[in-house]
């Protein structure tokens, strides 16, 4: 038998790498001589070999890699929408005998948040019935269903599978209403991971160890990209301090060292988790604690499993950082927050133990932390049973998948594609109407600009009627001021173009007039808003050098630079890097350390450069090679600082966001004492 997966995960997470290997282990026990076939999409180059190595233990299994470019995404998916039958044919998918959709927490929809994602999930389904070939949905987190376009989507997509299940008692809930069927008909299974190898019990000597595995609340898949972003970096200006989590953390550990005088782990399940736990751990460690609480960072699922082992209780935000703390024989405090969704209480709630698990709100912190006591105190009181329930459910898992891979089924189910195009076309509409939304924010700050560009202008001049003595230095200043203002005014015909756009009446409305606008954009400047360290707000003009390397398409910038040389951007007026600029824009001090926060969305090769000057020359450049997302570098200035400048190089081939987020430099006060 050939098995097809869609699609395998790829993450720092080690969670998601736990799905992969326990559907590994399930297949190796109930077809060890199956063949599994694993599409990934567009998967992180980063973290691939740890996705491949989490299918580790399986003999037979081959790969396919769909690369989609970020650019060519809607034209590509609309294309498998028309024919899903070449979905398949180009993913190998054709040629298995049976596919099934990896467990996770995708399939839902939101009002007014339509996700391309969930298109490139329910996909498969589709395209299987075309062909004939048996989908099946193995144990998800699903819903909720809030969306109607969407839960049409979904609801078909449900009933295109020959069989499927839900992973928590809350998902098996909202699908039996999206489906107005008894609940008793529906599948209850376990996540996969619950198939990872079990560790013996350790007699702990140490005495009394905590495990923390916390998440940041407003984050994630559910929150969105570019929300959680934003959440991020809030939350990161105040050393995380003002989170949730950060607070309920502290609620948790204040009250285990009090009472039990042990130690504390703080674990990175995920890259996202480790400057939280970084910020908890400075806490304890300020106040001479540092010898009680450490940072773990697991590199592998088997040692994470160990690692918990070591702790007689857990308190996880994290839905497999429990799973893992089970197979580690150890009682786990599953704690969620609303923006985390459903499966955390819906797993305890199926594993008949929810009184172990608690929604976080602003206003129960100290509550969350008297429960802790509670349960710590009487740890086992409700797991003793909880084995034996887990052990029983895996049988049940086991037999409903091998049962529905080995019997034959009719395929005789109706499909209708349309909503899915109508889908996709929300999507692309939701993108033009948000930037629109942000032309509109842009012309209202637009104006007030050249209104104060006036009245400095007409200041600058009546100054300049009174003495000749500053004759000169008036004159660049108010150059660099009718500069500006050209700049201005060039954005604000741009918005006037895009503002042509009054109503959206249908996708392909929308698309014409989307690239119409796009081939206006043709541009080679940019402006980045900075916050500087002085509370003030400053609009930097960004100049492109080589243009004719560069391309715009719509908002990104493609690039193809020949070898051995560079494209820059610089907020500097010229591209003389040995001369300083003329006006000091970012009123750094000398000898002083800062941070500078900000986000590129990018793919190839793209180097970050600062670069400062005394009052004739270049002293010091600070170089930093950036991955794609939200950067944050440190780095102290010159003795001799007066001015600097910021570089961003280009090389090779790739494609660059120009959606630039706000650009943040602050001055880390704690280093410069």
């Amino acid at each position: 038998m050939k098995i097809g997966l869609v699609y395998g995960h790829v993450a720092s997470n080690l969670g998601d790498l736990s799905i992969n290997m326990g559907v590994a282990n399930i297949i190796n026990k109930i077809f060890p001589e199956s063949i599994l076939h694993v599409v990934y999409k567009n998967p992180n180059e980063k973290y691939f070999k740890d996705a491949i190595n989490s299918f580790g233990n399986l003999h037979n299994i081959e790969y396919y890699i769909l690369n989609v470019p970020a650019d060519k995404e809607y034209k590509v998916l609309e294309r498998y929408i028309r024919n899903p039958l070449q979905f398949l044919e180009e993913t190998g998918l054709n040629k298995c005998d049976v596919i099934l959709a990896n467990s996770g927490e995708f399939l839902f929809s939101y009002e007014f948040d339509e996700r391309i994602d969930l298109l490139w999930r329910v996909l498969p389904a589709y395209a299987s019935m075309q062909a004939g070939i048996k989908f099946i949905t193995l144990p998800s987190t699903l819903g909720p269903f809030n969306d109607f376009i969407g839960t049409k989507i979904l609801k078909q997509y449900l009933l295109l599978n020959d069989t499927f299940a839900a992973r928590d008692a809350l998902s098996l809930q909202l699908v039996a209403e999206l489906l107005e069927t008894n609940i008793k008909k529906l599948h209850l299974f376990l996540d996969p991971a619950f198939f990872i190898k079990e560790i013996e019990d350790k007699n702990i000597s140490d005495g009394p160890r905590l495990g923390v595995i916390m998440r940041l609340d407003n984050f994630g898949l559910r929150t969105g990209g570019r929300k959680s972003s934003v959440n991020y970096r809030k939350y990161k200006k105040e050393n995380f301090k003002t989170s949730l989590a950060y607070k309920t953390s502290r609620e948790i550990i204040d009250k285990f060292i009090n009472i039990e005088n042990g130690k504390v782990d703080l674990y990175v399940q995920t890259r996202y988790d480790l400057e939280l736990a970084e910020s908890i751990y400075e806490f304890y460690a300020n106040k001479g604690l540092n010898e009680r609480i450490s940072i773990i960072k697991p590199k592998t699922i088997e040692s994470y499993i160990d690692s918990l082992s070591n702790s007689n209780f857990v308190v996880s935000s994290r839905f497999h950082g429990c799973i893992l703390s089970f197979l580690a024989n150890v009682p786990a405090m599953g704690i969620y927050f609303e923006s985390h969704g459903h499966k955390m209480p819906g797993l305890y709630k199926m594993l008949d133990i929810e009184d172990y698990s608690f929604k976080l709100t602003e206003t129960n912190v100290e509550e969350i932390g008297l429960k802790f006591i509670e349960l710590y105190k009487n740890k086992y009181r409700s797991f003793n049973h909880l084995k034996e329930k887990v052990n029983s459910l895996k049988s049940e898992t086991l037999s409903w998948l091998k049962q529905s891979l080995i019997e034959k089924t009719i395929k005789n189910k109706e499909v209708i594609s349309s909503e899915l195009m109508e889908y996709l076309g929300n999507v692309k509409f939701n993108i033009i109407e948000n930037k629109l939304l942000k032309l509109e924010e842009q012309n209202s700050q637009l104006q007030k600009n050249i209104k104060n560009l006036e009245k400095k202008i007409s200041e600058k001049k009546a100054q300049l009627l009174k003495t000749t003595k500053d004759y000169e230095e008036l004159k660049l200043k108010i150059d660099h001021l009718i500069e500006v203002f050209n700049e201005v005014n060039n954005k604000l015909y741009f918005f006037e173009v895009q503002n042509n756009i009054n109503q959206y009446k249908h996708y392909n409305l929308g698309r014409k007039l989307f690239n119409k606008i796009s081939n206006y954009n043709k541009f080679n400047k940019l402006n980045v808003l900075f916050n500087l360290p002085n509370g003030n707000q400053v609009n930097i003009i960004m100049k492109f050098g080589k243009s004719n390397y560069l391309m715009v398409e719509e908002d990104k910038i493609v690039f193809n630079i020949p070898n051995g040389e560079s494209v820059y951007i610089t907020s500097k007026e010229n591209f003389n890097f040995n001369e300083p600029p003329k006006h000091n824009v970012f009123n750094l001090m000398s000898n002083s350390s800062y941070s500078i926060t900000g986000n590129l969305e990018f793919s190839g090769e793209i180097q970050l450069l600062l670069v400062e000057y005394d009052d004739n020359k270049k002293i010091k450049s600070h170089k930093y090679n950036l991955n794609s997302g939200t950067f944050d570098f440190t780095f102290k200035t010159h003795n001799n600082h007066k001015k600097m400048c910021i570089v961003i190089r280009l090389k090779g081939a790739g494609i660059l966001t120009t959606n630039f987020d706000n650009w943040i430099i602050y001055q880390n006060k704690a280093n410069n004492n």
